[in-house]
């Protein structure tokens, strides 16, 4: 089988636990989540003029030195990716998932970051199997929002991120609550922030 595919990249992850190491991504095409601040809103639909085997994918990859690929969207389970995380698993590269949850999990990687969406379905199969969560809010009532839904999930996580949408990074009250949040509730609570975008790569 093939993947439609909106674009491959190698440059370093931008967020979460693993921000700033090397890291190979593998952007597929289609979403029914669509967020209204998606910057990535190309990858929304489902065909792609480049259409890639799981065997290309694992191998592009693997002639990096990436620490890890990264398989994201769009929201990338509703492909079914068995294929390509045997092929990434067979050149020895690692596998991360993004994923928002909106489908149910039923396959294992090596690390899985959950940023489920207040506005859509998460299945609670991902959040008890993700690693870290990530909560993009855009108002300090989306803060509490997420606290609230998710509560019963939070304590098992590795990491819970709070991050602000990117079009309020400059939002001094927003990035204040956010602050203040990650001080008063210590672990696994962390500012999250989107280094790539200081850094200004891909």
């Amino acid at each position: 089988m093939t993947y439609p595919v909106v674009e491959t990249f190698y440059s370093v992850r931008g967020e979460g636990a693993f921000a700033g190491a090397s890291a190979f991504f593998i952007r597929l095409a289609g979403c029914p989540v669509k967020c209204p601040w998606c910057d990535t809103k190309e990858s929304w639909k489902a065909e792609s003029k480049l259409n890639l085997s799981a065997g290309e994918l694992a191998a592009a990859a693997s002639l990096t030195n990436c620490d890890f690929a990264v398989i994201t969207g769009g929201e990338p389970t509703i492909h079914p990716l068995f294929e390509l995380v045997d092929e990434l698993k067979a050149q020895g590269v690692k596998t991360h998932l993004e994923t928002s949850g909106y489908m149910d999990k039923n396959l294992d990687f090596d690390w899985i970051t959950l940023s489920p969406k207040l506005h859509s379905h998460t299945s609670s199969s991902y959040l008890e199997a993700a690693d870290e969560l990530k909560f993009i809010v855009s108002s300090e009532r989306d803060i509490e929002r997420y606290l609230e839904t998710f509560a019963d999930f939070i304590p098992s996580k590795k990491y819970v991120f709070i991050t602000p949408e990117a079009s309020k990074m400059g939002d001094e009250s927003l990035l204040g609550a956010i602050v203040e949040t990650v001080k008063s509730r210590g672990a696994p609570f962390r500012v999250g922030l989107q280094i790539h975008k200081f850094l200004k790569v891909r």
